[in-house]
């Protein structure tokens, strides 16, 4: 069967119809611009006017440093860290979102920020004996730089370290 031909001669695919691209329809939006700007519940109760964008809340310092600390609690509760998780339990943008996370991966040993842009969180010991041990890693890297290391070196840059669970069982023999 020979495919089917257009009006302007070329060849169309078989079972291919060809539509025209959407159009925008600005009478949907404002309808919920509309909409939005008329009614807006907060706790149950109902707020005329405009509606207010989802980042007021944190213009002040003192507001970002509360929503700082409940986003602490919620990263501990749910036993994870991620822009959509605070923002949707905040209620608040995904950047102010990401600068919450940004500050905990800062001032804490529990969130961590990956080479891709996400957040992991570890529990507090965990975080704790990762961060003693990078911290030796990085100094017994620097150290066999200069030249051989002896056991008594990595032994007492560990004791450095607080890597004493390490030591303990035996680990640098």
């Amino acid at each position: 069967m020979a495919p089917a031909q257009g009006s302007d001669g070329s060849l169309l695919a078989r079972g291919v119809h060809l539509r025209p691209t959407p159009c925008p329809c600005p009478g949907a939006t404002y309808s919920c611009d509309h909409a939005a700007s008329q009614r807006c519940t907060a706790g149950g109760q109902v707020i005329e006017g405009q509606a207010m964008p989802r980042d007021h809340q944190l213009t002040t310092p003192e507001a970002f440093d509360a929503a700082y600390a409940k986003a602490i609690s919620l990263v501990h509760a749910h036993r994870a860290a991620s822009v959509p998780l605070v923002q949707r339990h905040l209620r608040i943008g995904s950047d102010a979102a990401r600068r919450l996370l940004a500050r905990m991966a800062r001032e804490t040993t529990f969130v961590r920020p990956m080479l891709s842009g996400l957040y992991i969180y570890t529990p507090e010991p965990l975080a704790n004996e990762l961060k003693s041990l990078h911290g030796f890693v990085a100094e017994v890297l620097a150290r066999s730089a200069k030249g051989p290391l002896d056991p008594d070196t990595i032994r007492s840059l560990g004791e450095k370290h607080a890597l004493q669970n390490y030591l303990q069982a035996g680990g640098c023999q």
